[in-house]
């Protein structure tokens, strides 16, 4: 099978990273389905992509993943890669802030970012296990490593997502599944949730991104740090310190 004959779920494909890997991937041939909660934005897809189906649906909603899935397996005729693209990300303070909002978005995030991706992989296994190409993308972050003080659920939401990754990833392979399971580290990325935030001169273009997440479904690693996440593993190891200065006011 060739990577250009892939059927492929892309969560989250209506701005920043998904998007981009919406268009490579079409641009390298591959079938695509993906999902976004904005309409218009989603309407937007479709016109300039209408070979896609994008398929609106909030994934904050239980049973909408497993739906989404039912829906990309229907219309490709199967499923050799899914990737966990889609995230949110709220600022709070908790010292001034009203909690009653701040524990609605923290329900909020947990449910996009954690609960979402575990129905994603439930619902998705059985279809990639029969793929000849059966990959299993999660996109998390640095900030699972390294937190920041503005985002403290943001930060949990990610570091639950990768601790998932790892021992899923055990079951797998100690199963003797054919399916790679990624775990795709970002660094701090120009997408429409970071404007404001951070040094717009130290993110990275979505694009090289969504390229270097490509790459790693072609050759797939279980852990793929991308741009200057790739220093991450040297800090921890070395100079934890340095990391948690440097991110934590990020």
């Amino acid at each position: 099978m060739n990577f250009e004959q892939s059927r492929i779920l892309v969560t989250g494909g209506t701005s920043g990273v998904g998007r981009e890997l919406v268009a490579q991937l079409v641009g390298l041939g591959c079938r695509v389905v993906t999902c976004g909660r904005d309409a218009y934005r989603c309407a937007r897809l479709r016109e300039e992509f209408p070979q896609v189906l994008v398929i609106d649906g909030d994934l904050g909603q239980p049973g909408v993943p497993s739906e989404i899935v039912r829906q990309a397996v229907d219309y490709l005729g199967g499923l050799d890669m899914v990737v966990n693209n889609a995230g949110i990300q709220f600022i709070e303070d908790y010292l001034s802030g009203d909690f009653r909002e701040i524990a609605e978005r923290s329900r909020r995030q947990i449910d996009v970012n954690v609960t979402a991706p575990l129905e994603f992989a439930t619902a998705s296994l059985p279809y990639l296990a029969k793929s000849e190409m059966p990959r299993l993308v999660f996109v998390t972050s640095g900030l699972a490593v390294f937190p920041k003080k503005s985002a403290p659920v943001y930060c949990a939401t990610k570091s639950a997502l990768r601790t998932f990754v790892m021992s899923l990833r055990y079951q797998l392979e100690d199963g003797g599944s054919p399916i790679k399971v990624i775990d795709a580290v970002l660094p701090l990325v120009d997408t429409p949730m970071t404007a404001g935030r951070g040094k717009e001169s130290e993110k990275m273009s979505p694009v090289d991104v969504a390229a270097t997440i490509i790459t790693a479904l072609q050759v797939p690693r279980p852990v793929v740090w991308i741009g200057k996440a790739k220093l991450l593993p040297w800090l921890t190891r070395l100079a934890p310190s340095i990391g948690r200065r440097a991110l934590r006011n990020s």
